[in-house]
């Protein structure tokens, strides 16, 4: 039965499918009678050596396949993970830079603040200064107008409080007025040029 399946069957050549087991071994017994008739024995033996070191050859090569493919997938891992480190750096990197900013900032508003605050104590001192120095002349000019007056009052009738009145008043003319409180103010700037009589009690020329 098998003798005559393989004398209707067409042959087989390199690059064909086989499209199932009946076919496989009639393929296979076409194949062998066609070598047993066209070869001897021995030279059969030398197509099956080559044969088997050509199948020895394929097993390895797609041996060495598979590992270079294992490597290649290693290989894609570990490429996947230094991305993922990188990136892991790039963000810490960015924070650092966030945080260096910050810094930058913080000292730069807390510099400024201290500059203005500095700025702003010596302007201050400076005003305070010119005050002083413009209440030294006009306690000056308060203590010239009542000498003056003092020494024009023969009679010796114009008291401390009095004479207070009318340097705070001709004062309150000249560029001295934003700098005169009260007569009472004036009467102690004229303390040092008051004469004995002025500070004595008693009723004014008025």
């Amino acid at each position: 039965m098998d003798g005559q399946n393989d004398n209707c069957y067409a042959g087989w050549e390199a690059g064909q499918d086989i499209a199932s087991e009946e076919e496989y071994q009639q393929a296979t017994s076409w194949l062998a009678n066609k070598l047993l008739n066209e070869h001897t024995p021995g030279h059969l033996a030398v197509i099956a050596a080559q044969h088997m070191i050509y199948v020895d050859a394929l097993l390895a090569t797609k041996d060495e396949l598979t590992r270079a493919h294992d490597a290649a997938r290693q290989l894609i891992e570990a490429q996947r993970e230094i991305i993922q480190a990188q990136r892991g750096l790039i963000r810490s990197l960015e924070e650092i830079e966030d945080k260096r900013r910050g810094a930058i900032v913080h000292f730069t508003a807390k510099f400024s603040m201290a500059a203005l605050k500095a700025y702003r104590a010596h302007i201050s001192d400076k005003r305070a200064e010119a005050v002083r120095a413009l209440k030294g002349d006009v306690k000056a000019e308060a203590q010239r107008i009542a000498k003056d007056k003092w020494s024009k009052d023969l009679m010796q009738k114009i008291k401390k409080g009095e004479m207070a009145e009318e340097v705070y008043n001709e004062l309150l003319n000249t560029e001295h007025r934003k700098l005169v409180i009260s007569t009472n103010a004036v009467k102690n700037w004229i303390t040092p040029v008051t004469p004995p009589y002025a500070s004595k009690r008693g009723r004014s020329r008025n």
